[in-house]
């Protein structure tokens, strides 16, 4: 079954349960699945879309970004959500690169009148006019082509991940498995809907038949609170950086909702050991989740550090739809272990079809239906799955082979250290060197700080130059950008 069929199914069980909600209303399953139909059978007859066309969405995130993107499902069509201020010059590319014909937009778009434009500020307005179709049967094939995620991953250039209605379903089942997701949970989503990681939670919600709500970013705390306090939320998804903006500028008012928040997830990036410290005392009786995954294969390791309390790198155990091993630099299976790191090999339903219009990168990532990731790791004894960063980051010093983000957690649960992040530099004298930059409060003191590196970190791990700055770079996903070096 589809997304769709069961919005469908939901609406006929539970028509009065609340699906979805932004900050300014709420829909009900049978409002929703209402609503999906009418935008359907609106941009079926009047802007004349099909089964297999490309539909281009400027994200928003609201209930008509929701309605607009399952509408477009319900076609079979293909969604291409896109950033809320996407420049026209990559608007257009991928008009070119999908041959779409529509545009769903909140903005006022010049582009080329051969393009349709709906306007989304209007879509209230539209489906109101029109007679609500009495019935809908004709849904897509789990093989057929749901969503063109666009991601940049670590290279700056843009990548069109396609997937399947299947991807998606897979990916929602490694979440509901992953997360112990029930019916009756109502979700607060904070980040953008043409991300993989908010919109996942959306759809997973609709599949599971439970609610969500989405806001706009961490951006208003009055918004932020007011959805707590306005629906009954008992669990979130909120991304490492939308948690630093939280605790940075509420303090400890989180624990005022510790009573009803049972879990939270945060991903898109690993959430830094004293965050998860933080948080652990805030929500103490909570679950806390950090998953790990991509566009191009989602929440294929899922991990309770508020339970597990593993050492720095866990990841947590594989998800439901992920058959996890490791290969060595020439694609052998190996052995993977502390001392044997290999790189991470993804078997399942949640891999992706391909990259738009690249055939050549589509080989390189996806090799007889695996995923082959440039992430270094390894299983430990007991199951669990060690990440030890990207193989362009690990850092070889002196033939030492160093994984960053080992050391970076051992570093940010000092007292004064906010943030940091460490690279390797290069000197004409004395070769290649370690190099710190960290963020810090008013507790730091810089000998102290020397001193816990030297008992916590092998000799050849600790850095040889630390710099004090504002912030840490990050790519726009929340991902530390060591290209940028601080």
């Amino acid at each position: 079954m589809t997304i769709e069929q069961y919005l469908k199914k939901h609406a006929g069980e539970t028509p009065n349960k609340m699906a979805a909600a932004d900050i300014d209303r709420s829909l009900t399953y049978a409002e929703l699945w209402s609503k999906v139909k009418c935008i359907a059978y609106i941009m079926k007859v009047e802007y004349k879309i099909k089964k297999h066309d490309y539909v281009l969405i400027r994200s928003s995130q609201t209930l008509e970004h929701i309605i607009v993107y399952f509408g477009i499902h319900l076609l079979g069509a293909v969604a291409v959500p896109l950033e809320t201020d996407v420049p026209m010059e990559t608007m257009l590319e991928m008009q070119k690169e999908t041959g779409a014909s529509l545009i769903l937009s909140h903005k006022e778009e010049a582009i080329e009148s051969s393009v349709s434009i709906f306007d989304l500020k209007k879509v209230y307005e539209k489906m109101d006019a029109v007679n609500e179709p009495d019935s809908w049967e004709d849904f897509p094939l789990d093989s057929d082509y749901a969503d063109v995620m666009l991601t940049t991953g670590t290279t700056g250039k843009s990548k069109g991940v396609i997937l399947s209605h299947e991807n998606l379903f897979a990916t929602a089942e490694n979440i509901m498995y992953g997360l112990d997701i029930k019916d009756s949970d109502c979700m607060l989503v904070v980040g953008p809907l043409n991300h993989a990681n908010p919109i996942r939670k959306v759809y997973t919600a609709i599949i599971k038949g439970s609610s969500v709500v989405v806001i706009q970013g961490m951006s208003s705390m009055k918004n932020f609170f007011g959805a707590l306090d306005k629906y009954p939320i008992n669990c979130m998804c909120i991304p490492p950086s939308g948690i630093r903006v939280l605790l940075q500028i509420t303090g400890d008012k989180l624990s005022e909702y510790r009573d009803r928040i049972e879990y939270m997830e945060n991903s898109t990036a690993p959430m830094p050991e004293n965050l998860r410290q933080k948080l652990g005392e805030l929500l103490p009786d909570a679950r806390l989740y950090n998953s790990y995954g991509s566009s191009e294969a989602g929440a294929i390791v899922i991990y309770d550090y508020n339970h597990y309390k593993k050492e720095a790198g866990c990841a947590g155990k594989p998800s439901h739809h992920a058959n996890l091993f490791f290969v060595d630099d020439e694609g052998n299976k190996i052995e993977s272990s502390k001392e044997n790191p290999g790189l991470l090999v993804c078997e399942g339903k949640v891999n992706m079809q391909g990259y738009l219009g690249d055939e050549e990168l589509t080989k390189q990532a996806l090799r007889n239906g695996l995923i082959y990731t440039n992430d270094i790791g390894y299983f430990a004894e007991d199951g669990f799955v060690y990440l030890l960063g990207r193989k362009d980051d690990v850092i070889n010093i002196g033939g030492y082979k160093i994984a960053p983000t080992e050391v970076e957690e051992i570093i940010e649960l000092f007292d004064g250290v906010e943030e940091c992040m460490l690279v390797e530099e290069l000197d004409s004298v004395i070769g290649s060197f370690l190099k710190l930059s960290v963020v810090v409060n008013e507790s730091f003191v810089m000998d102290e700080l020397k001193k816990y590196m030297k008992e916590k970190l092998e000799s050849y791990k600790v850095p040889k130059v630390i710099d004090i700055v504002e912030d840490i770079p990050k790519t726009f996903n929340g991902k530390k950008d060591r290209k940028k070096k601080g």
